[in-house]
C-alpha cells in the first residue's frame, strides 16, 4: 500500500470526496460557488471531456456527478464514515471470455492505498498483474494491522465469465474503506478492482462496476504465447507451448486504463480473450452483514 498523493487543488468551499480508483465526484450545489463545476472539470479532465450527470438526493438537493473516461463510472466516493462491523463482498466476472484470479481484498485506513491510478504499481501488485501471485500483497496487508484492519483473498481458484466468488470481512475499526485487486488472467499485466471505496453505512449495498486497468509493468502483446498463467496457455501436440514473456516496460509505466485486447493470436478454437477499454469487467457488491 502507498500513501495517497495530495491534491494540488487546495481546499474548496464545498465537501469533496472521491475514490482513488474512480474520478466520480459528488457534491451538492448548495455547497459550491458558481465556478466550481468548471474548476473541477478542468482539474479532473486535464484537457479531456468530463461527463456531467444531474440527479437529486433523498433531501431533494441537486447532485452533480462528474466522471472522466479514465475510471469506473459507478464507483462510489471514498470516505471514512462507516462503523465497525462485518461485510460480505461478492465479485462477479462480467467478461465474455476472461478468467479472473481470486481478488486480494482489504479493509483499511483511508491514508493508505492498495493500488492507485496514475501511480506506479508496487512489486506486490506487479506479482498479481503478471503472474496472478497474490502472496506478496496478502503478506503485506496482514503484516500491517496498524493500517489494515481486515484482509484476505476471495475464493481459492480462478473464476470464469458469469461466475462469482465471495468473502466475509470483519473490522473492529470505524472510518475504514475497502480495496480489492485481481488479475485479468489472459493478459500481460491487466488488473481490475477498486481502491479506497466507501463501505456501506446502512443496509443498502455498495455496488461498483470496475473496468480493466493496465499495471504498466509489461508491454501488451495480443499473442496468447505471451500470456503466462496456465488458464491461457495454449497446446501444440498435447504439450503446453513455451511462454514468450512480454518485455518489461522500461521505464515502468503508471497504472491506468487498459488499452484493450483485440484479435489475440494463437488462441484455442472459440476463445479470443478480447475486451475494450470501456468494458465493465468486474461487478463488486459490498453488503453489511
Amino acid at each position: 500500500m502507498k500513501t495517497p498523493a495530495k491534491s494540488s487543488n487546495g481546499n474548496r468551499s464545498f465537501r469533496l470526496a472521491t475514490g482513488l480508483a474512480s474520478a466520480a465526484v459528488i457534491f451538492t450545489l448548495s455547497a459550491c460557488d458558481g465556478n466550481s463545476v468548471d474548476i473541477i472539470q478542468n482539474d479532473l479532465a486535464n484537457g479531456e471531456d468530463v461527463n456531467i450527470n444531474l440527479s437529486t438526493n433523498d433531501d431533494g438537493d441537486l447532485v452533480i456527478g462528474l466522471n472522466d473516461d479514465d475510471s469506473d463510472a459507478d464507483a462510489p466516493a471514498a470516505g471514512g464514515d462507516s462503523d465497525a462491523g462485518s461485510f460480505q463482498v461478492t465479485f462477479y466476472n462480467l467478461t465474455m471470455n476472461q478468467p479472473m484470479t481470486p481478488p486480494v481484498v482489504a479493509i483499511h485506513d483511508p491514508s493508505v492505498n492498495l493500488f492507485q491510478i496514475g501511480q506506479e504499481a508496487s512489486n506486490a501488485v506487479q506479482a498479481i498483474a503478471e503472474m496472478g501471485n497474490n502472496a506478496p500483497l496478502v503478506e503485506f496487508a496482514v503484516g500491517n494491522p496498524e493500517v489494515v484492519s481486515a484482509a484476505g483473498v476471495a475464493g481459492d481458484a480462478p473464476f470464469g465469465p458469469g461466475a462469482s466468488v465471495s468473502i466475509n470481512l470483519t473490522t473492529e475499526e470505524a472510518g475504514q474503506v475497502f480495496s480489492a485487486v485481481n488479475m485479468i488472467i489472459c493478459t500481460n499485466d491487466g488488473i481490475s478492482g477498486v481502491d479506497s471505496v466507501a463501505l456501506p453505512t446502512g443496509n443498502d449495498p455498495v455496488v461498483i462496476n470496475a473496468r480493466p486497468y493496465d499495471a504498466g509493468t509489461r508491454i501488451n502483446q495480443d499473442n496468447s504465447y505471451s500470456f503466462f498463467p496456465p488458464p491461457c496457455r495454449t497446446r501444440a501436440d498435447g504439450e503446453l507451448v513455451p511462454v514468450q514473456e512480454a518485455p518489461l516496460e522500461s521505464p515502468r509505466g503508471s497504472i491506468g486504463p487498459h488499452a484493450g485486447q483485440f484479435r489475440v493470436t494463437n488462441t484455442p478454437e472459440g476463445r479470443n480473450w478480447n475486451f475494450a477499454t470501456e468494458d465493465e469487467v468486474l461487478r463488486i457488491e459490498i453488503v453489511r452483514n
